[in-house]
């Protein structure tokens, strides 16, 4: 059996192949490549045809063989939404949803499309997760995936993608299987649009799609300190989150030095001039560590109500373990971890995977392999829908 995953959430697009022979699974191939920004919106097709040729220079560099995929996006226009309706039986279920679907869903019918799983029966209830998505977000990339020369299989909101590959790696039903009150929170930190969930028995619980992303760290720091999104970048890779947590603030941050009209370095000729560039690099010292600390206390602001809210929903469960996955700036848990109540570490859902293809693959030599793990999370998961355990 052999899957193609296929993640379109942003202008980073990663694709990961799976085999499985017998009852061994194998990651055959993966990788991901770069699109620009202009050309895709979240899960929003902008410009149809870099995206296609994206898509056609992953197909080529990584050796990908096989044109269906299982395609996921990530959309903050996507509704999740948990209800419990007093039925048990599925025809009714399905009946009582179509019929009501527009009382779930703030999406006009006509332009709507959803679907719906139970996650669990109760005597006379039935709790249902309900997904809701509008109807061109999937008319466009149904399109440019065609253009691409590619079949889909299926299309899945990356929230299931994520469980899906964390259920590889946790093995949730015998996770807390003696007790049923412990819960997990799972936070993807993304390029474009991050991931925050719930696991309690073994099922997904309480998805939400959020905006405080690289992208939003990005644009933040680009504004504050009026640079360029490709030199704020620079910055945010170099920063060491850990300097936030320190009171010496005498530690420098290594920021991009001021550039002249030529684009040369700017060097003072005397003390005074001395002395203003250095209470100058120190004003932008302040400000790149003021703007990258607000972005991250917004992720922070977001992990916390969103915990809030799953047990304000369910008073008599816990949340034992905080797992942060994703894209990874320096120290990031260790800040994120200070200013949370709940014990948190960061995972690598693709070290069961991945370690043999980076040995065993050309394909990977000449790239920064410390990148992929992080970069092909959601792909992964989606390669792994149509597999059976």
């Amino acid at each position: 059996m052999f899957e193609i995953g296929l993640d379109l959430s942003s202008n980073k697009i990663s694709a990961s192949a799976f085999i499985k022979k017998g009852s061994n699974l194998f990651l055959k191939s993966c990788g991901y490549v770069e699109v620009e920004r202009h050309a895709i919106d979240a899960s929003g097709i902008i410009d149809s045809v870099v995206i296609a040729n994206g898509i056609k220079e992953l197909w080529r560099n990584y050796k990908l063989s096989g044109n269906t995929v299982n395609v996921g996006i990530s959309d903050t226009k996507i509704v999740l939404k948990e209800i419990i309706i007093p039925l048990t039986d599925e025809k009714e279920i399905d009946n009582a949803i179509r019929y009501q679907i527009g009382e779930f869903v703030p999406i006009p019918r006509d332009n709507l499309i959803y679907d719906y799983y139970i996650i669990e029966k109760n005597e006379n209830s039935s709790v249902i997760m309900i997904v809701g998505v509008i109807k061109n977000i999937i008319e466009n990339l149904i399109s440019v995936l065609r253009s691409a020369g590619l079949k889909i299989n299926s299309v899945e909101a990356n929230c299931f993608s994520l469980f899906r590959l964390a259920d590889r790696y946790f093995d949730f039903k015998n996770r807390y299987k003696e007790n049923e009150k412990s819960s997990d929170c799972i936070v993807y930190f993304g390029n474009d649009i991050s991931i925050i969930e719930f696991i309690n028995k073994a099922e997904l619980r309480y998805p939400r799609f959020i905006n405080s992303s690289i992208a939003a760290f990005n644009e933040n720091l680009s504004k504050k300190i009026s640079v360029s999104p490709e030199e704020a970048r620079t910055i945010l890779n170099d920063f060491d989150m850990g300097l936030l947590l320190s009171k010496d603030l005498s530690k420098k941050v290594n920021a991009i030095p001021d550039i002249g009209e030529n684009n040369e370095i700017e060097i003072p000729e005397d003390g005074d001039k001395s002395k203003r560039g250095h209470d100058k690099a120190i004003d932008r010292e302040a400000l790149i560590r003021d703007s990258i600390k607000i972005s991250a206390n917004q992720l922070i602001n977001e992990i916390t109500r969103s915990i809030e809210h799953f047990l304000q929903e369910n008073r008599n469960l816990s949340i034992e373990e905080i797992m942060l996955c994703g894209e990874n700036l320096k120290n990031m848990e260790k800040y994120i971890s200070k200013n949370l109540k709940y014990n948190l570490k960061r995972i690598d859902l693709t070290s069961k995977f991945l370690p043999d293809i980076l040995k065993r693959s050309f394909l990977f030599k000449n790239i920064d392999n410390s990148k992929i793990p992080d970069s092909i999370i959601l792909s992964c998961g989606l390669a792994l829908r149509g597999i059976k355990n």
